[in-house]
């Protein structure tokens, strides 16, 4: 026999498991995928947001889909949640009046372009870097062309 508390249980675990299952397929579909070059000015703009300000951590980096628009968020506290990148590429998308996803996460490019992984060592920018050293880097991962 089943009783009460065991039921709850039950349907509390199935809640659960579905709210991770829809949220985690959720952030998949914002993350850009494809071709994508940034021209300078974006790519300052992206430099920017890798080096972040005072002690502020990059958060979400968002990119209209042709490369003409971009816009970031900084993490409000020391560890970040990816929760609200959908209203993040919302207000984008907005702004830009096109098509926005997400093209990094934190300091690691999520964009999947055939050449980028989006994630791993490859995929990761390193704030201490020069900009002539992230220059080169964006255009080993197809981001930038010179």
């Amino acid at each position: 026999m089943v009783t009460v508390v065991q039921f709850f249980m039950k349907k509390l675990f199935i809640i659960i498991f579905l709210s991770l299952f829809v949220s985690k397929s959720s952030f998949a579909k914002t993350i850009g995928e494809g071709e994508l070059k940034l021209d300078n000015s974006i790519l300052e703009y992206f430099w920017q947001y890798i080096k972040g300000k005072g002690n502020k951590k990059p958060g979400t980096f968002v990119i209209a889909i042709d490369g003409s628009y971009a816009t970031y968020w900084y993490c409000p506290e020391a560890r970040c949640s990816v929760g609200v990148e959908k209203e993040y590429v919302k207000l984008c998308e907005v702004d830009a009046n096109i098509e926005c996803k997400v093209f990094a996460r934190s300091r690691t490019i999520k964009w999947k372009n055939g050449i980028n992984p989006g994630k791993g060592k490859i995929s990761k920018i390193n704030s201490r870097q020069s900009y002539d050293e992230f220059k080169n880097q964006m255009t080993q991962l197809g981001f930038y062309e010179n």
